[in-house]
């Protein structure tokens, strides 16, 4: 059981650096009243709060816990026992403090404020921030009634309630060990895949090798008689220009018409132009009777004797012509001939020219394709057996490995079933949902509720009355499903105490009075509350409270700017 003793408050919101310090477990019943704004929740729900969870019970930031006004020196310090020990927690802000105290002996912080925490609220209070709120508080800010949380958040509610969210933590683990098992299991297929891939790459290449080499060496025999052949040809185009060149040069002329034919055309121009004088003369004696310079009449004897002369001339001009072009004419064949023959000897010496390169390529060929076949001809084939065995090991040990992998996917899917919600949580939540439905019932029967209430496992609410069957928590009226929720909050307090054999030994409640309650439900929850052994501590500022006695009244008031306590007993 969590005994809380004392509280001690310091620049936490409203309160300033003069200390309030509330005795937690003096009175069984405790008043805390004031005007709305005074700090009447930040003098025990905050306190408590940040105190043992390090956190504010309203959803605010951090910094807005610390004193506006001061803004330093914020500090809390929590007093209260726990199985026979003593413990104290102080925590603050500006300066920044957290330490835990056992029996006035501090213990030390292994690692990080976060594990610290963990230690705090794991090995010596045993409950969650979620759980204090469903149990130790029932506020109007940060607490939320069971019935107007979503199902899963319910089904947190209760694993908290029943310590059983550990199995919730192993199957978010299992299904983690689900995943990489299943990416194991695909790498492992994948490296068989390729590892069988190079045995049987390996078999068949040490098969395949010699024949691959011996049809290399086929192919190239092959091919080097063709060159051969090619090469028997280009030799014989060689040879067969070699000897037209030396049939062609021997029938050359001896090139006497390079010089004697400029001087033929030379002397047939000649010739012809004394020939083309003499018609002229002879044109103009045998066209004209007077002479054209001093008009006398030419005389006829001397023209006929003139005419005589003139075609005597052209005559004799005109043989000595005939015999130059008949010279011309035979050097011109000498001439035509022999550039036919040098034409021909121009074409077959380039023909040779491309065969003897065509020679020499053919060659080169023939000798690469004879040291290939000598390259392979003395290749010594790779022993791949040694290679091939230890192939074969790595691939039986792979697939051992991947029936392993198997195996443990198999029995991860096993242990999902069994951690999922409907399987061993839903058997243990199961066994406790009549225990849960008769402590609710029971409450709600003190109340004066005329209905049955009744959830099942997966928390979905059935409400059943006289003549009307089925209903549900939001068909009630505000009071109504106040009756509910607190009917609920009370048995979750009965159900740590049953599961855990603790308790804690305060109870707050934060203006629960002051909403949907009617007098029958508030005088119901006086009775409910004076069979209770813990400290109980109402907030409220309701007029609904004169029906209630407190051994103890705290009345939170405004001094300035900073909250102060009156306490009246």
């Amino acid at each position: 059981m969590i005994n809380m003793k004392k509280i001690t408050i310091k620049n936490l919101m409203s309160v300033g650096n003069s200390p309030i310090i509330i005795e937690l477990d003096a009175y069984k019943k405790t008043l805390i009243t004031g005007k709305n704004g005074t700090g009447k929740s930040t003098i025990l729900i905050e306190a408590l709060t940040y105190a043992l969870f390090g956190k504010p019970y309203r959803n605010i930031n951090m910094p807005l816990l610390v004193n506006t006004t001061n803004k330093k020196g914020m500090e809390v310090k929590l007093e209260f026992e726990v199985d026979g020990a003593e413990y104290e927690v102080r925590r603050g802000i500006g300066p920044k403090v957290f330490e835990i105290r056992k029996d006035s002996v501090i213990i030390e912080e292994d690692a990080s404020t976060g594990d610290y925490q963990t230690y705090l609220e794991d090995k010596i209070l045993q409950m969650t921030l979620k759980a204090f709120k469903q149990i130790v508080v029932l506020g109007t800010a940060g607490y939320v009634p069971f019935m107007q949380l979503t199902t899963p958040k319910r089904r947190e509610v209760i694993e908290d309630l029943l310590d059983i969210q550990l199995l919730s933590i192993m199957a978010a683990k299992n299904k983690e060990r689900v995943s990489i098992v299943q990416s194991d299991i695909v790498q492992a297929e994948h490296n068989l895949q390729l590892m069988t891939q190079k045995q049987s790459m390996l078999q068949k290449q040490q098969a395949d090798d010699k024949v691959k080499v011996d049809e290399l060496i086929q192919a190239e025999k092959t091919k080097l008689v063709g060159l051969e052949h090619k090469l028997e040809v280009a030799l014989t185009d060689v040879l067969t220009s070699t000897m037209v060149l030396a049939k062609l040069g021997p029938m050359l002329s001896d090139g006497s018409y390079q010089e004697a034919l400029p001087g033929l055309y030379a002397e047939r121009g000649t010739l012809q132009a004394k020939i083309a004088d003499h018609k002229k003369m002879l044109h103009f004696l045998t066209t004209n009777d007077n002479c054209p310079v001093c008009t006398q009449k030419i005389d006829t004897t001397f023209k006929e004797k003139k005419v005589f002369e003139l075609d005597m001339t052209i005559d004799e001009i005109g043989l000595r012509l005939d015999e130059k072009v008949a010279g011309i004419n035979v050097k011109e064949v000498d001439r035509v001939r022999d550039q036919k023959i040098k034409t021909k000897i121009q074409e077959v010496q380039s023909q040779k020219a491309v065969d003897e390169s065509s020679v020499r390529h053919i060659e080169s060929a023939i000798q690469s394709c004879m040291d290939y076949i000598k390259t392979l001809e003395a290749k010594e084939f790779k022993d791949m057996s040694q290679q091939l065995v230890k192939l074969e090991q790595m691939i039986n040990k792979v697939s051992e490995h991947r029936l392993e992998l198997m195996n443990d996917k198999y029995c991860y899917a096993a242990i999902n079933a069994i951690l999922k919600d409907s399987g061993v949580k839903s058997v243990i939540i199961g066994q406790y949902i009549p225990v849960m439905n008769k402590l609710i019932n029971d409450y709600l029967t003190k109340m004066g509720a005329m209905y049955t209430f009744e959830l099942d496992s997966e928390f979905n609410e059935t409400v059943k009355t006289r003549g009307m069957e089925n209903f549900v928590y939001n068909s009630f009226s505000e009071g109504q499903k106040y009756r509910i929720d607190i009917s609920i909050l009370f048995a979750w307090r009965d159900l740590v105490r049953l599961i855990s054999g603790s308790r804690v030994n305060v109870l707050v409640l934060d203006e629960v009075m002051d909403g949907s309650s009617d007098t029958d439900g508030i005088d119901a929850l006086v009775e409910i509350l004076d069979h209770i052994d813990d400290s109980i501590y109402v907030i409220s500022h309701s007029e609904k409270i004169e029906a209630m006695e407190f051994d103890r009244t705290i009345d939170v008031q405004m001094n300035g700017k900073f909250s102060e306590i009156k306490i009246s007993v």
